[in-house]
Order: structure tokens, then C-alpha cells, then sequence
């Protein structure tokens, strides 16, 4: 909270010498913002920014696949790395900060990889009935999503 202080009386302060200069008839001109104390004051706000910004603590992670191959659906090459689940959600891939994490699985020798597509199945009509609906058949060979209707 102290860092967005800091921002804001930075910004103030910004605000204040733009308002005077403007005041006394000058201009920001191209040189004055190459001034070394122009450069220092930018890179002052943006690390107080930077530094205040909300992280991935490890304790907000809820479940951490550690050590899978893991295979990101962009076509790369596969590598060894971590994913964080937090709320559902995936807030961090490769290299993970696990001080406390709640549920940790170790994936050595196995791969993380997204959801797969199953285009061709035939469950167009049991997929339907209430007891065959969380589909965990297919989510257990990592298949997230069906297309039916063949």
C-alpha cells in the first residue's frame, strides 16, 4: 500500500512541474525528456508500480502439478516445469515459487498437457443420461471437450 503512495505523490509531483512550466510559458520539449532526471524519475514510478503489483503468493495456490513434461498446445517443444491451479484457475506455468502451496502432485515422468478433443466418439446418446453426464470416462484419458452427432 506504502509503494501506491509513492506512485501517487510521484504523479503529484509530475503534475505540479508540468503545471508550472505550463504557468511560466515553457514547454516539455523532446530534450527535457532525455534529461538523466527525467529518465530517473520515469524509472522510479514504474519500479514503485511494478513493485506494488498483486503476485501469486504460495499460499494461494491450491493445487501444483510439479515436475511434468509439459506439453502448452503452441506447437513448442515440450519441457519440464510446473503448473499452479488457484480457484480453478491456472495462474502460473514453468517455474512456480512453491513456499506453501495446499495439495502438491509430483508429475515426474508424466505430461501436463491441455484438454484433448475427442471428434469421433459415439456418445451422442448415453452422454445425455444422468449418470454418464460428468463424462469422467473421457476426462480420465484427458479429454475435455466431445463432438457428437456423428
Amino acid at each position: 500500500m506504502n509503494q501506491i503512495i509513492a506512485v501517487q505523490q510521484l504523479i503529484t509531483i509530475a503534475r505540479k512541474n508540468i503545471i508550472h512550466n505550463i504557468q511560466n510559458g515553457s514547454q516539455l520539449r523532446p530534450s527535457s525528456m532525455t534529461s538523466p532526471r527525467f529518465k530517473i524519475f520515469v524509472l522510479a514510478v514504474f519500479a514503485i508500480y511494478f513493485a506494488s503489483m498483486p503476485t501469486a503468493h504460495a499460499a494461494d495456490i491450491d493445487l501444483l502439478l510439479k515436475n511434468g513434461t509439459i506439453i502448452d498446445g503452441t506447437g513448442g517443444e515440450p519441457y519440464t516445469g510446473s503448473v499452479a491451479v488457484a480457484d480453478d484457475k491456472i495462474v502460473a506455468v514453468g517455474d512456480v515459487d512453491e513456499k506453501s502451496v495446499a495439495k502438491t502432485i509430483d508429475c515426474t515422468g508424466l505430461v501436463i498437457a491441455p484438454g484433448f478433443i475427442d471428434l469421433h466418439n459415439h456418445s451422442d446418446d448415453s452422454i445425455l443420461k444422468k449418470e454418464n453426464q460428468s463424462a469422467l470416462c473421457y476426462l480420465t484419458q484427458g479429454c475435455t471437450t466431445l463432438v457428437t452427432g456423428n
